[in-house]
């Protein structure tokens, strides 16, 4: 038997009460600690928005001024609204019998003669006949340069004539029932002007100030819109010189009706590339030379 000394008995004593005091501090801080409030999360700086208020808008860049220009209007002729050419007349001889030209010496009655037949014109393409037209017809078709003949048929002129016989004509396409321009497009009503190539190059889109806000004569697709002033140089005329330009309306009464809304002599045009561009005032022009 181990007898311990009362000396060690209060060491040992000491050192376990030392060890009991140091485990209820350990528990007394994590009690604490649990006491405590959750910390906040992590701050986050706010979004600062700063509204600079907007500078000044661009300057609006000006349409280029071309000028003043005369102003004809062109259409096509259209044969049903004319007299027919009158039918080849018979000569007679004293004895009213048909003269055949056999030069039997019987004298041809003056009231009989051959009369003027009308005018015929040729395929340019192949140098056929296409019709007999009454004079005074043929010479308005040949001033406006497009016309509609009585079988329908849309003939264009076409210069110079390759053939013997003249006038050359050519018969249009269904895709150009209002004829076609110089530049070989399709001539389109209220659309389509002729220039003078030398003052304004074909394919210019132009912008004509008296034209804005006015209703075109006819029906849809071709009138009965307010037009917007938009149209496109896309023809050539022999009396088209200088500042003058020549608008396409299609019908002689449609030009008779624009001329009693507004009577447009002279007229402001502008370059119309940025103000007529494709879909900026919904009509896209046609292309030239494509």
């Amino acid at each position: 038997m181990r007898i311990t000394s009362p000396r060690g008995i209060g060491v040992a004593v000491a050192t376990a009460l030392a060890a009991l005091a140091c485990s209820q501090r350990a528990a007394d801080r994590q009690a604490m600690t649990a006491a405590l409030p959750a910390p906040p999360p992590a701050w986050t700086a706010p979004v600062v928005v700063v509204l600079v208020p907007p500078g000044p808008p661009a300057p609006a860049v000006d349409p280029e001024l071309l000028g003043t220009f005369r102003m004809t209007r062109y259409y096509v002729a259209h044969e049903a609204e004319f007299k027919r050419a009158p039918a080849p007349a018979v000569a007679t001889d004293a004895d009213g019998e048909a003269d055949d030209g056999g030069g039997d010496g019987d004298e041809v009655l003056a009231a009989t003669a051959p009369a003027a037949t009308g005018v015929t014109i040729y395929d340019d393409r192949g140098c056929r006949p296409l019709a007999t037209l009454g004079a005074r017809f043929y010479e308005v078709m040949d001033v406006q340069g497009t016309g509609k003949l009585r079988d329908g048929r849309v003939v264009n002129v076409s210069s110079p004539c390759s053939c013997d016989t003249s006038p050359c004509y050519r018969v249009m396409p269904r895709t150009s029932p209002w004829g076609m321009s110089a530049s070989m497009r399709p001539l389109q009503p209220f659309r389509t002007v002729a220039v003078d190539p030398e003052v304004v190059p074909l394919g210019t889109l132009l912008y004509i100030e008296e034209l804005d806000g006015l209703t075109m004569p006819g029906q849809a697709p071709w009138g009965g819109f307010v037009h917007d002033g938009c149209v496109i140089a896309a023809d050539v005329g022999g009396h088209i010189d200088g500042m003058h330009v020549d608008f396409f309306v299609g019908r002689y009464q449609y030009k008779k009706l624009i001329d009693r809304r507004r009577r447009m002599k002279y007229v402001t045009i502008y370059d119309g590339a940025r103000r007529c561009a494709d879909g900026a005032r919904g009509w896209v022009a046609p292309r030239i030379g494509s």
